[in-house]
């Protein structure tokens, strides 16, 4: 993760886009796979030196053979990447 503080304008953002996120397809409630989704869509769009997804690059990537295995690989690292944080 890169080192910028966490605010709350931050985790009201994340809140909010989970829940657009679950809107869009058609949950009841925001689920994890809505809170991956938006993390995944955040880390892509910001610079991604000494992110959780240090790898992905979306002007360089194709759609994957197998999307839920993607969904569970990209889930996994997020999920370990969140759980190393110690300033939270």
């Amino acid at each position: 993760m890169n080192d910028k503080p966490i605010n709350k304008v931050n985790v009201y953002c994340f809140f909010r886009l989970s829940e657009a996120h679950a809107r869009l397809m058609c949950h009841g409630e925001v689920t994890v796979f809505d809170a991956v989704s938006v993390v995944y869509l955040l880390e892509t769009s910001m610079d991604s030196n000494g992110s959780i997804l240090s790898s992905a690059n979306p002007l360089h990537s194709s759609f994957p053979e197998n999307p839920t295995y993607q969904y569970l690989k990209d889930a996994e690292m997020i999920l370990k990447g969140f759980f190393e944080l110690d300033h939270i």
